[in-house]
């Protein structure tokens, strides 16, 4: 956790490889990492790629801790059932609504 939250990544992944940690495993220490180093620009380089967990765990860690506007990348990439919700929780309420009238949900309107 540490080599990730000072960027080592190189080093992390070694040691990753060295002692068989699972790529969840790892993907969640990553993340817990850079969200306690506030390494957003590492976060937004993962949306890039395909996560091992998804990105419903990302928004949902950056909401919790304290981020709310970091999440946004990560809730336009979690499985859609859970977008209203979480664009509610981070404020972006014509978001949310814009989902919602997609998925033709009145339930989640209101």
């Amino acid at each position: 956790k540490r080599l990730v939250g000072k960027l080592r990544m190189e080093e992390a992944k070694a040691l990753k490889k060295e002692f068989a940690v699972p790529d969840k495993r790892f993907a969640w220490l990553a993340l817990r990492a850079h969200i306690d180093a506030k390494h957003f620009t590492e976060l937004a380089k993962v949306a890039d790629k395909k996560s091992p967990i998804g990105y419903l765990p990302y928004a949902e860690e950056l909401i919790k801790r304290g981020h709310p506007e970091h999440a946004k990348d990560f809730i336009a990439k979690a499985p859609e059932a859970k977008r209203v919700s979480l664009y509610c929780q981070v404020g972006a309420l014509g978001a949310a609504a814009a989902v919602a009238f997609k998925r033709k949900s009145l339930a989640e309107l209101n």
